[in-house]
């Protein structure tokens, strides 16, 4: 064989494997986008928006009675437009137990741009005003955990960590 033929022979070979990465790159791509899907977990694959939590502040709420609830304004620092956001809330009781769980779909936030405030509430507390600052005064204090996550179902990161104030009360009557 001479040498021009087997030079040919092996451009031959170098397209032939390039034609075939060209085809089985987006191939691969489909199946593994559709499988993500079907198993529930392409959201592992989305990244993590860009949101900053401004004016935030926890309360006590009085809805008949008191109960436990944060107050937040969601910014998209991001430079593209955010669709769904959920914030939950964990209201955690003096003795550790998720006393409630509350959450909040926020839809459409422009890229730059904030939106709310929000109030979110948890739904069970203290019959009346005495009782919450009886146990207030003693040192003992609710507790909240707040995750965020773009499916309203899950599953959820958590953003922080603290305690409902018990200066701060607001009435929804």
């Amino acid at each position: 064989m001479n040498e021009t033929s087997e030079t040919s022979e092996e451009n031959v070979t170098v397209l032939k494997g390039c034609i075939s990465l060209i085809l089985i790159i987006p191939l691969v791509y489909i199946v593994f986008t559709t499988l993500s899907s079907i198993l529930g977990i392409s959201h592992w694959f989305e990244p993590k928006p860009s949101v900053e939590l401004i004016d935030f502040s926890t309360n006590w709420y009085d809805r008949g009675i008191w109960v436990p609830g944060i107050k937040v304004t969601v910014k998209n620092t991001g430079n593209k437009d955010l669709h769904n956001y959920i914030i939950k809330v964990d209201f955690i009781d003096l003795n550790g137990t998720i006393a409630s769980e509350s959450k909040e779909w926020i839809k459409d936030i422009p890229a730059g741009r904030a939106k709310g405030p929000f109030s979110i509430r948890g739904n069970t507390g203290y019959k009346n005003f005495i009782a919450l600052m009886n146990i207030t005064s003693e040192g003992k204090f609710w507790s909240y955990d707040l995750y965020y996550s773009t499916n309203y179902n899950g599953p959820f990161t958590k953003i922080q960590s603290g305690h409902i104030d018990p200066l701060n009360q607001m009435s929804e009557k």
